[in-house]
């Protein structure tokens, strides 16, 4: 009888746990689907809810367009506007003076392959493109040519000593026949002024005992000057295609050029009448200046050059390579051009020049009146 009762007593029992149990699995799976319920049911409520602001927002676009029927589209606009460009009577650009202008606080568009703008009063790079392009210096090497032979002259008594022409120098220009005698000082006024071949490549074969020598020097005169993208082969800028530069370092040597009186007074003048003689008879010859922005009209001229030097690559391309110096305001604007149109080379650098003033950083270092 004990042994049943106690059977039955365990029986019992685990019909309570096991129905415990299953009412704790059914209240947990219900708790569960409500949740689930619930968040569908939040999620359908704000779908609905945005749904009902973009139905207002498209319904008020609709009054708001229909308030204002002449409101065009922006590519309606747009058609319009090219319709009255294209209605325009063809010709009437091209009656108007070509100028190059550019937005405000923007360089000017010009065609020149590279340029280089340069404070020359503190060396700011105040404006470039394409400035560490190498290419070739062309005569802007004259600058180099007449630093080196300053450079290793004793004084200025030097200048009326006397070259004569002759050897391989004769054939590469008819400015001056050979066996005729020239004055350093005239050499290097028909060299800075009228950029002649002939007269940079005499001047090197007076300054050093070998043309091949004075090249060397004016590489070292790179170095100097801590230019690295600059190597020279001749004296006169001739085409080399071991010869290159680039507008920045170009930009360098007219600054250091500024610097010396007798360059400066040459690039300043705007022709220059030298002589040449041989035995006992004399001739002269006149240089005009190869610079745009000094001989031009009151056009192309610009009144605060204060000298520069231009001049065409012969080969392989028509390249025209151009360096001037201006100053306005007691500043000192260095502008470079490489492979630029010599028709345009002017105006392209009267431009620069112009934007240039606008952008270069002026510090005052001391007061007026103090």
């Amino acid at each position: 009888m004990l042994k049943n009762t106690g059977t039955k007593r365990i029986n019992r029992l685990m019909v309570a746990i096991i129905s415990v149990i299953l009412i704790l699995v059914t209240t947990i799976s219900y708790i569960a689907c409500f949740d689930v319920f619930a968040e569908g049911e939040k999620e359908q409520t704000q779908e609905q809810t945005q749904e009902k602001k973009d139905d207002q927002k498209t319904e008020s676009a609709q009054e708001q367009k229909q308030e204002n029927p002449d409101e065009q589209k922006p590519e309606a606009a747009e058609e319009q506007t090219k319709e009255q460009t294209d209605g325009q009577t063809p010709g009437s650009a091209e009656e108007q003076p070509q100028e190059i202008v550019s937005e405000p606080g923007k360089a000017p568009a010009v065609s020149t392959g590279s340029y280089m703008v340069m404070s020359g009063s503190t060396s700011e790079k105040v404006a470039s493109k394409h400035a560490d392009r190498k290419m070739q210096p062309g005569k802007i090497a004259m600058l180099m040519t007449a630093m080196v032979t300053i450079d290793n002259m004793y004084n200025d008594s030097e200048l009326s000593n006397t070259v004569e022409t002759g050897g391989l120098i004769a054939p590469l220009g008819d400015t001056f026949a050979e066996g005729e005698s020239v004055t350093v000082g005239d050499l290097l006024n028909a060299m800075l002024v009228g950029g002649d071949v002939q007269a940079a490549e005499l001047l090197a074969k007076y300054s050093a005992s070998s043309r091949k020598i004075f090249v060397n020097e004016m590489n070292s005169k790179c170095m100097q000057l801590g230019l690295m993208d600059t190597q020279f082969t001749n004296a006169s800028g001739r085409y080399d295609i071991e010869e290159y530069s680039t507008a920045a370092d170009l930009a360098v040597i007219t600054q250091a050029a500024m610097r010396y009186q007798l360059i400066k007074d040459a690039l300043s003048q705007k022709s220059v009448t030298i002589k040449a003689s041989i035995k006992k008879e004399s001739r002269d010859i006149e240089f005009t200046s190869t610079d745009p922005l000094l001989t031009g009209d009151e056009n192309t001229a610009y009144e605060y050059l204060k000298g520069g030097i231009l001049g065409a690559i012969e080969a392989p391309g028509k390249g025209t390579q151009f360096a001037a110096a201006a100053t306005k305001d007691d500043m000192q604007l260095i502008v470079v051009l490489m492979d630029s149109d010599a028709d345009k080379a002017a105006a392209e650098a009267k431009a620069l020049l112009e934007y240039g003033y606008t952008k270069v950083t002026r510090n005052t270092i001391v007061k007026k009146n103090k």
